[in-house]
């Protein structure tokens, strides 16, 4: 359980940074989370965070942005399912 909780995450960090630093910039991270529906207030004070793209990738609305789901569509990963922290 925690290998397949650590693979999950370690799939998310490494899209918010690795290998082109894609989500590195503020503004990057905001303009992301809201194309992906996340309202603006909620964009901005996630966005703007000093989190690593480790810490981020646990973040409640980096999980609603880019579920699973996304992973497998678009970049064709499996990742085991994650539980979010209350």
């Amino acid at each position: 359980m925690i290998i397949a909780q650590q693979s999950a995450e370690m799939g998310i960090a490494s899209y918010l940074t690795d290998p082109s630093k894609q989500w590195k910039n503020p503004r990057t991270r905001v303009r992301e989370l809201k194309k992906r529906g996340i309202y603006h207030k909620s964009a901005v004070s996630t966005g703007n965070t000093r989190k690593g793209s480790w810490r981020m990738s646990r973040v409640k609305w980096v999980i609603i942005a880019l579920p699973n789901a996304y992973f497998r569509r678009t970049l064709g990963l499996f990742l085991p399912s994650i539980q979010l922290l209350s």
